[in-house]
């Protein structure tokens, strides 16, 4: 994620003309700049869970709780640099990323599970319960946020970000899996979040932080649909 952030500001930045017209403007470079780093959280626990069961839930668990803030602070910092927030936009960024319901729990979850306070022992039952009803419900969320109408307006940028999240991102996990030995359900979940598609939750942000949102809803769209298609080759690889 780090490699693909630092490479997609400087190709903005310095980009000849002719990449520079498909990379787009300020709006626009954010939508493709979050269609690179974000994933479908959702898609990557269904997926991790289905492959490995309770090992692979887990493992998908304790990337999440990396990955999250990670990505939400690489793309706030992508609006902030790119300048579509206007005046006041710095610690309008730093309200919306402290208030990001991803970011909060995976920070409130580690932090208790560090700290050994953990969570009382009646509350396991309720919190299951809502943890099952999740998944689904979020499954069912990304399905309506699908617009395939805007594909249509959408030009080169969402084919761009699609073709960075969907095979170049994946194919350099790959590569470092096999250079740091990675092997069994860490490799595959590692390989599945990084083919995932992006997150629905970043037309929310788009909105929130002065980004193209109808191209965002595009990249969504685009990529949750190719990934039927592509997610299932970098598994079986």
């Amino acid at each position: 994620m780090l490699l693909f952030a630092a490479a997609l500001w400087l190709s903005w930045r310095h980009a000849p003309d002719w990449l520079s017209r498909h990379m787009g403007d300020a709006a626009s470079f954010t939508s493709l700049f979050q269609g690179s780093i974000r994933f479908n959280s959702y898609v990557g626990v269904a997926g991790a869970a289905a492959l490995h069961g309770s090992a692979g839930a887990t493992v998908a668990a304790v990337a999440l709780a990396l990955m999250v803030p990670a990505a939400n602070l690489l793309c706030v910092m992508a609006f902030i640099g790119a300048g579509t927030l206007g005046e006041g936009g710095l610690l309008r960024s730093l309200k919306a990323l402290t208030r990001n319901p991803l970011v909060l729990a995976c920070l409130a979850g580690t932090a208790l599970n560090l700290s050994g306070i953990g969570l009382p022992g009646w509350s396991g039952d309720a919190i299951s319960l809502l943890g099952r009803a999740a998944l689904p419900l979020g499954l069912v969320a990304v399905g309506v946020a699908l617009r395939p109408r805007v594909l249509v307006s959408s030009g080169s940028v969402a084919w761009l970000a699609s073709l960075l999240k969907l095979l170049a991102m994946p194919a350099l996990v790959v590569v470092l899996c096999r250079w740091f030995g990675l092997e069994g359900v860490a490799r595959d979940v590692a390989i599945l979040f990084a083919a995932l598609p992006t997150a629905t939750s970043a037309y929310i942000l788009a909105r929130q932080l002065g980004g193209n949102a109808e191209l965002m809803a595009a990249l969504i769209t685009a990529q949750t649909l190719l990934a039927m298609l592509t997610l299932p080759l970098w598994l079986a690889n």
